[in-house]
């Protein structure tokens, strides 16, 4: 091609090319994560475990997302009012993964802190709000990114919720039913576990709703 043929592209452009490259593809995946973490927290220091959830050691977050080999933990925290409904918030535009999404608070075990006080310290920071939580269960999650053993809690707050602003757009509450019945899904773009998370917790909202 000639030096004239080239043009800038954001990502919803270059993802609808259809002549580009293996090797452009993963040229401009590696530039465009680097630029959303720019100033991010990708280089935390995160609890690093083996396959049996046994601490082995540290992990920089960006590795940990990069080599899924290697495990780390995560919390996942959702959060219900006293009428049943999930509030859930938009990730900030400018996250490295899933940016304008929607989906609850959560975040990665840090050196230092145990699981179930990263569940805490993120329910407070994105969302400015203190409450008794519920350790559901833990599972995995791998992608060909990743391998994140996650605690799922959950918790009741009427608000008013603070959030950050440097972490998320906006915060919604949305009813439960709506939201598995998929009414929210033309409006709104949700992250699939979410679904999940709120169907496996139907016993929590449905007596809150009573």
């Amino acid at each position: 091609k000639r030096l004239t043929d080239f043009k800038w592209v954001d990502r919803k452009d270059f993802d609808k090319l259809k002549d580009a490259y293996d090797i452009d593809k993963k040229i401009f995946n590696e530039v465009d994560l680097a630029v959303r973490t720019m100033n991010t927290t990708e280089d935390e220091i995160l609890v690093e475990v083996d396959k049996n959830d046994k601490e082995i050691g540290t992990i920089v977050k960006r590795e940990a997302h990069a080599d899924p080999t290697r495990y780390h933990r995560g919390a996942h925290v959702m959060l219900f009012n006293s009428k049943g409904e999930v509030i859930l918030q938009q990730r900030g535009l400018n996250k490295a993964h899933h940016p304008g999404r929607w989906d609850m608070p959560g975040g990665h075990q840090t050196a230092g802190s145990t699981i179930e006080q990263t569940a805490i310290q993120e329910l407070k920071e994105e969302m400015g709000v203190e409450t008794k939580l519920t350790l559901k269960r833990k599972g995995l999650y791998q992608d060909g990114w990743q391998s994140e053993i996650y605690y799922l809690y959950w918790g009741v707050h009427d608000g008013p919720y603070k959030f950050d602003r440097h972490e998320v757009e906006q915060v919604k509450a949305f009813g439960c039913q709506k939201l598995l019945n998929k009414e929210y899904d033309r409006e709104f773009s949700i992250l699939e576990h979410v679904y999940d998370y709120v169907k496996e917790l139907r016993e929590v909202w449905e007596g809150l709703a009573r």
